[in-house]
């Protein structure tokens, strides 16, 4: 237990995170908050790429990407 404490903090420390989306998932679901955060981090470049790239128009692309987020956000797993 003491050695997975260390290795979050430093991986905090490095701003690095070795969760998987799954578990981050169950983290966010289990109230952690900051693993949402993570998540958005991790994928949002790429959703905000594809709504850009679909959708044709920056401010629509915001917008379904912060729809996209917020529905993750509401799913229970």
């Amino acid at each position: 237990m003491r050695t997975s404490t260390l290795t979050s903090f430093l991986e905090h420390l490095r701003g690095e995170e070795t969760s998987s989306d799954h578990q981050l998932l169950e983290r966010f679901n289990s109230g952690d908050e900051s693993a949402f955060v993570i998540l958005v981090r991790r994928h949002g470049p790429m959703v905000l790429g594809v709504c850009e790239r679909v959708l044709g128009h920056r401010d629509d692309a915001e917008d379904a990407y912060q729809a996209t987020f917020l529905a993750l956000s509401r799913q229970d797993a």
